[in-house]
């Protein structure tokens, strides 16, 4: 007689894997805890449920399965752990990782050793599984409510990092546990440290061996993906056929590893291994799901609600108040770390693995189906409860965050970075991103530049960027420029993705027509230019002061060929895409400025001359005055001697209002310019017939000829603009004038 398709092992695991998938998109769709979708999904068609899927058709190939699929994404979770972001973690985090676990482990222990009456070595293991709380459960849900910054990073830290911590004492508490024939005379602290020491030294070999293979490059892009997978789950299998559950900490060290040498082709593997992750997740928990017994949950009756209640309501709020004790929190703070903490994959998995292997002792066999009971329970409880209810929380507390206002610039380290840059200096809030293959170095100069790959979604939970309101693209490739938009739209919207403006030449054939992101600095330099600018050092990107009472009307050719104006930063650090239309009263320009080869520091003073009608003797001696106090072993004099004796027989009047008078000083050790804007005008011999109003008097020392013309030539450089001329005309102060000056050197 054939089997039917539902009690089929192909069919098993086709279908789990088909329905996990769908909840996750689901979940993705409707914002909730795709978790929550996936337990009642995997019990409702098992076979307390309606009896489609029966996970025990997989007999002895179940173990081999959950094992392989955690290997997956343990390997994946080691893979994207920060160490820098621990680093980074604040005291609270720290307590939580140490104090906080042993609160919540003997706690949940003593709990389920007097209501649930098992025995303590049992009850041990239950408190270890529920120690996680789990990244894949907490990175949603956070970007879901939008709570404040600092209570983003600590849950999601205290969840990245706990993991390992919960696997490490689970595993410790499996070996005191297990009976291990044939290992009757090692005590379950040498077994123990067996498996550590086996597991953390191939995962040191494993991680190190394919960081150097991917570096070199010895295998072809193509087969990265399949190269790191397998490798990884060949470490996975060797180390448990020589030791049960070292496994499990060998992938984790291998996947750190591999993140921490930053091979290439990181991007690419974080990519590729969170979809084999989200496979497996859905899969797993649909199949393990189906595995649970609801008549169990019933049989513990009020002594596994209890537990619940305990570990929810008692032990998590004694861990914030350990965590937080003498720190700046405040109650309502408290009150939600305490309240979030919902458990995911991890204890699920190991749960579901170590009830299988304890399944194999027959002096433990009636007791491992408790461990799924208890998990399950503690995951269903929180998921649903914590993760339905975590926005509302936030929201009564008061801790939900205002519109995210950073700004993450994405492109070209030396852009990225510059333009992040400055606008922190300008008081907004800013960050850098760039392609990890791309100056490393510079990771240590900058604290905000971040190098990773733009694309990998896992950067959306990565709480560097929990903050992140806007988006602007900053590269010379409109494709990457429409693959980053398209994917952080998914966070900040559509309308906050900003690209900057590039010739549509650029874009490739295959590029879809109707584009995300919106289209900005239609006059500013190109991405390449600013590039190449920074680099060369022609070009820098600089905040600078709006005043009172700059506008478009008043002030529009400040902003000429030196200056294009790229953001508006106004007094609160709200930054904004500049609009001429919309200039802050007061605030911060920040500009890309193109830099005049010569000027920087050679314009020392300036002043405004409000004479009606000067001569320009009058206006050299002022200049004088100005350049005496400076350098007081000048001899006056004969430079304005010399000046004047120029300028009968070679008037220094270039048209556009401007005249450059120039002298050279043995005095001098370097080239010095003072400037004059005369109101009243000097009537001079001007090629075009108009009055001069900028006077610049260049000084420079004897024999340095070259020097002299390079200061002439900046000078001339600066003023060809007339527009900008005139401008720097309507200063009617000497420091508004030489500020205005001084933003082009």
């Amino acid at each position: 007689m054939q089997p039917s398709v539902t009690g089929s092992p192909i069919f098993t695991l086709a279908f789990a894997a088909a329905l996990g998938v769908a909840m996750i998109v689901i979940a993705a769709r409707v914002k909730v805890p795709s978790i929550a979708l996936l337990l009642l999904t995997g019990i409702a068609v098992g076979p307390s449920g309606l009896g489609i899927l029966h996970p025990d058709v997989l007999g002895n190939g179940l173990p081999f399965v959950v094992g392989m699929a955690v290997s997956i994404i343990l390997f994946e979770g080691g893979l994207t752990l920060d160490l820098a972001g621990a680093r980074r973690s604040p005291s609270v985090i720290r307590r939580m990782l140490t104090l906080g676990v042993l609160i919540t482990w003997l706690g949940t222990s003593v709990a389920v050793w007097w209501l649930l009456e098992l025995t303590w070595g049992m009850s041990l293991l239950c408190g270890s599984l529920v120690i996680v709380t789990g990244p894949t459960v907490i990175s949603p849900l956070l970007r879901r409510i939008g709570v404040r910054e600092r209570l983003k990073h600590i849950l999601y830290w205290e969840a990245v990092l706990v993991d390992a911590i919960g696997v490490f004492i689970a595993v410790l508490c499996l070996e005191w546990l297990s009976p291990h024939e044939g290992y009757e005379a090692w005590s379950p602290l040498v077994r123990f440290g067996a498996r550590v020491a086996l597991g953390a030294g191939v995962g040191l070999v494993a991680g190190a061996l394919m960081g150097l293979i991917l570096h070199y490059h010895w295998v072809p892009d193509e087969q990265v993906n399949i190269f790191v997978l397998t490798f990884a789950l060949f470490t996975y299998a060797l180390c448990e056929s020589v030791l049960h559950e070292s496994g499990i900490l060998a992938v984790i060290i291998a996947g750190l590893i591999v993140g921490m040498t930053k091979p290439t082709y990181i991007g690419q593997l974080k990519r590729f291994k969170l979809e084999l992750t989200e496979l497996a997740i859905g899969m797993l928990f649909v199949l393990l799901a189906a595995r649970l017994d609801l008549d169990a949950f019933l049989n513990y009756g009020w002594g596994l609600i209890l537990t619940i209640l305990i570990v929810v309501f008692a032990l998590r709020p004694m861990v914030i108040l350990s965590a937080t004790l003498g720190q700046p929190f405040n109650l309502r703070e408290k009150l939600f770390l305490s309240w979030i903490a919902p458990r995911g994959i991890v204890a699920a998995f190991m749960a579901s693995l170590f009830s299988l292997e304890l399944a194999k002792y027959p002096s433990l066999a009636d007791q491992a189906p408790v461990l799924e009971t208890f998990t399950f329970a503690i995951i269903g409880t929180t998921v649903i409860l914590q993760g339905l209810s975590a926005s509302w929380v936030a929201k009564s507390l008061g801790l939900t965050a205002h519109r995210p206002r950073t700004w993450l610039i994405v492109g070209d380290v030396s852009v990225a970075d510059a333009l992040a840059g400055a606008m922190r200096r300008a008081g907004a809030q800013a960050m850098a991103l760039a392609p990890i293959d791309q100056a490393e170095e510079q990771h240590s100069v900058s604290p905000h530049l971040v190098l990773a790959d733009p694309r990998d979604r896992g950067l959306l939970d990565d709480p560097r960027f929990a903050d992140v309101g806007y988006v602007l693209t900053v590269a010379a490739n409109a494709n990457f420029d429409q693959l980053v938009s398209e994917r952080w739209s998914e966070v900040v919207g559509a309308e906050h993705c900003y690209q900057a403006v590039i010739d549509d030449d650029d874009m490739s054939g295959d590029s879809v027509e109707e584009t995300i992101g919106i289209k900005v600095w239609h006059d500013a330099p190109h991405p390449s230019e600013l590039l190449h600018g920074l680099e060369s050092g022609r070009v820098a990107i600089d905040p600078i002061p709006i005043q009172p009472g700059d506008s478009p009307d008043s002030d529009s050719d400040r902003f000429g060929i030196h200056l294009s104006p790229l953001l508006s930063v106004d007094s609160e650090g709200d930054a904004s895409l500049w609009d001429p239309d919309a200039v802050p009263e007061t605030g911060m320009a920040i500009v890309a400025r193109r830099r005049i080869p010569g000027l920087d520091m050679l314009v020392s003073d300036a002043l405004v001359v409000t004479d009606e009608r000067p001569s320009f003797e009058h206006v050299v001696e002022q200049l004088l005055a100005q350049a005496l106090e400076q350098e007081p072993s000048l001899d006056a004099d004969a430079i304005k001697d010399s000046i004047i004796e120029r300028e009968r027989s070679m008037p220094t009047a270039m048209g556009s209002r401007v005249s450059i008078p120039h002298a050279y000083c043995a005095e001098l050790t370097k080239s010095h310019c003072f400037v004059a804007n005369v109101l009243g005008g000097l009537d001079t011999d001007s090629p075009d017939g108009e009055p001069v109003h900028l006077v610049f008097m260049v000084l420079s020392p004897v024999g340095q000829a070259e020097v002299h013309l390079r200061s002439l030539a900046a000078l001339a450089q600066l003023v060809r603009d007339s527009s900008y001329a005139e401008m720097l005309e309507r200063q009617h102060t000497g420091k508004a004038l030489l500020a205005r000056i001084h933003e082009c050197s």
